[in-house]
């Protein structure tokens, strides 16, 4: 049984939350965006598709179209460049929206206004150290878990396990049976505490045919009927 920091409370949100919470949420999902793209870029760079692409093309431009040795590897890696970069824009194109701030978070008031959707946060000395939403999906039983963000300062402090516990608490309110979430398989931090609160893989999705040096997607769940974990 982990000992509970008497510091740390959880609540329904209230107004005067609303714009710390938008400045941690940003905060939280920049760096987010800026590790994820870190994340790809060196998988692409000690991945074997970044030799066979330009010695693809430097075959093209000096056997087939005859060009010199130095003109041939000046276009190779400029169209290597290129053709990369399309995919890489056309990969962020479907992903970039995980990363924006969303219209649930510019009237979150208003947005989880509703029957069955919360939205907590967790307060640390007076201060906004993590949030957590949960809202409905197609099965009526089913919730969804998401805008689950701890600021940086915060974290190791046990706060994402009693802001789940504290939303897992909501959610049986709203007379849900379960929770569902989906986060990706370089967010092992994250893998971890979901899985140390009780949450069950499901399913893994690969997106590979949108952009190679992508990251699978998984998708968790936690049967709320279920005695969850001491926390």
């Amino acid at each position: 049984m982990t000992k509970e920091d008497s510091s740390i409370s959880t609540r329904r949100l209230k107004e005067e939350d609303v714009p710390s919470v938008r400045s941690l949420c940003r905060a939280v999902q920049s760096a987010s965006a800026r590790e994820e793209f870190l994340i790809h870029l060196r998988r692409f760079l000690t991945s074997f598709h970044v030799i066979v692409t330009p010695v693809f093309f430097f075959c093209f431009y000096h056997f087939y179209l005859k060009t010199a040795v130095l003109p041939s590897l000046k276009s190779c890696i400029q169209t290597t460049i290129i053709c990369e970069g399309v995919r890489f824009l056309f990969f962020w194109w479907k992903i970039k929206g995980v990363f924006k701030e969303g219209e649930d978070l510019k009237e979150p008031l208003r947005y989880f206004d509703h029957p069955k959707r919360a939205f907590l946060v967790a307060v640390v000395d007076g201060h906004i150290a993590g949030t957590v939403g949960v809202k409905e999906t197609e099965d009526p039983n089913v919730a969804k878990l998401y805008r689950m963000f701890v600021h940086p300062s915060y974290r190791r402090r046990g706060i994402a396990l009693r802001l789940i516990s504290a939303i897992h608490n909501e959610s049986r309110k709203l007379k849900y049976r379960s929770m569902s979430l989906r986060t990706h398989t370089t967010n092992q931090k994250a893998l971890r505490c979901y899985e140390k609160a009780g949450y069950t893989l499901v399913e893994q999705k690969n997106y590979a045919s949108v952009y190679p040096h992508s990251f699978d997607t998984v998708i968790y769940v936690k049967d709320l009927r279920e005695d969850g974990p001491t926390i």
